[in-house]
This record gives C-alpha cells, structure tokens and sequence, in this order.
C-alpha cells in the first residue's frame, strides 16, 4: 500500500518518467546520501561516545588503583591522633594575645587549608607589628610564611597581609 501511494505521488510519477540509467543513478545517489546520514547521525556520535567512556574509564581505573596503593597510609593518618585543631586553636590564641599585648588590632584572621593562620592589619605602625612578628617567631608560636606591607598615607603606618604557620 505504502510503494502503490508512492508510484502515484509527483515524485514517483517524475522518478517513472526518467530512464532507466536516471533511475539507477537517483536510486545510488538516495542510498549514498542514506548511508552518509546513517553514520554522520548514528555511528559517528556512537563511536565518539564509546572512545570517551573508554577514556574516562582508564582514568577511572587510575584513580582507582592510586587509592588502593594509599588506602593503608590514609587510613593509618585518620587514625592517628594529629592535634589539628588544637594546634590551630593554640595558634590562634597566641596570635590573638601577643598582638593585644602588642598594641596591635587584627582586621580579620582566619584558618588557612595549610594549617596556617591568615592576618590581616589595617593601619598599624610598622615597628609594632614587625616588633610583634619577632616575638611570635622567637617564642615558637608562629613563623611568617608570606608577608605583604603596603605604606599608609601616614608616616610609619601600614596595611599589612600575613600568613603564618
């Protein structure tokens, strides 16, 4: 039924009329054009899809393997007792004290992922707080790892970035 509404449509009165050698060139022509659709629409997408599951796969694979070799060594530094927090809190307390007993006023501090302590100092005398970063170096309680000074408009007064560990 489909083929009979074919044959009587426009298009195949116009595909009868041609000759015969037409015919078998549309026809070619039709499965050549099918057959790109068939792997530009399905097979290449397909393909590309397999080749990137593979990959993310391997890489999978990999990460898999990297945490079985250290599944022992993370378990074993989870169990043991590290004192963190208390370090932490210890460090914070001795910044926080030392630099009251410095006359220096903290802007903003907090933990660093590290296990360091980020500072910040707005307008602060330079001698005071390069004073207060020797004291807290020469009792153990912190060392500077990075420390950024920028000059107020003021004459020995400072903005000033410090990490410390």
């Amino acid at each position: 039924m489909p083929l009979t509404n074919l044959r009587q449509s426009a298009v195949g009165r116009w595909f009868a009329d041609l000759e015969r050698r037409e015919q078998r060139l549309i026809a070619g022509a039709a499965a050549a054009v099918g057959a790109a659709l068939v792997y530009f629409a399905v097979w290449s997408p397909i393909s590309t899809w397999a080749a990137q599951a593979e990959t993310r796969h391997a890489q999978a694979l990999g990460v898999l393997d990297y945490l079985r070799a250290h599944e022992a060594e993370a378990r074993a530094a989870g169990r043991a007792p590290t004192g963190t927090t208390s370090a932490r809190g210890s460090m914070l307390s001795a910044i926080a004290e030392t630099a009251a007993s410095a006359g220096i006023q903290l802007t903003r501090y907090q933990n660093e992922a590290g296990g360091g302590m980020s500072v910040v100092l707005q307008d602060q005398g330079f001698d005071q707080v390069l004073t207060w970063l020797a004291d807290l170096e020469r009792n153990g309680q912190a060392r500077v790892r990075q420390l950024s000074i920028d000059a107020q408009g003021t004459p020995g007064r400072i903005n000033a970035r410090i990490s410390l560990i």
